[in-house]
């Protein structure tokens, strides 16, 4: 197995598309883009074991930024890749803080 490294999702989904690798990394909602736009991509293995000491989600913050909890958020700027489950757990962690979502 080799590895391959790409800098956005759009370039993975160009490499998958292309035959260029085998498999990728990718969220549900990528998944189901790509099935509507008419690729055959299919999920083959999820991880959903969610503990205290393994998280599936986080907001990060740089270390000098003065963000230490979610309502340090408040007023922010948050950057996301849209239409994906990222967004949908960005919303979900920030519940009733206004911040605002930056798409990348």
């Amino acid at each position: 197995m080799e590895v391959v490294p790409f800098l956005s999702a759009m370039e993975r989904d160009s490499a998958l598309i292309a035959g260029e690798i085998d498999a990728g990394e990718n969220d549900p909602v990528g998944v189901i883009l790509l099935r509507n736009a008419g690729y055959d991509a299919k999920i083959v293995s999820t991880e959903l074991q969610e503990t205290a000491k393994k998280m599936r989600f986080a907001i990060v913050a740089s270390l000098g930024s003065n963000i230490n909890s979610i309502e340090d958020l408040e007023g922010k700027k948050i950057a996301i890749s849209s239409n994906t489950i990222i967004e949908y757990i960005t919303d979900t962690l920030l519940d009733d803080v206004h911040a605002d979502k930056v798409e990348v």
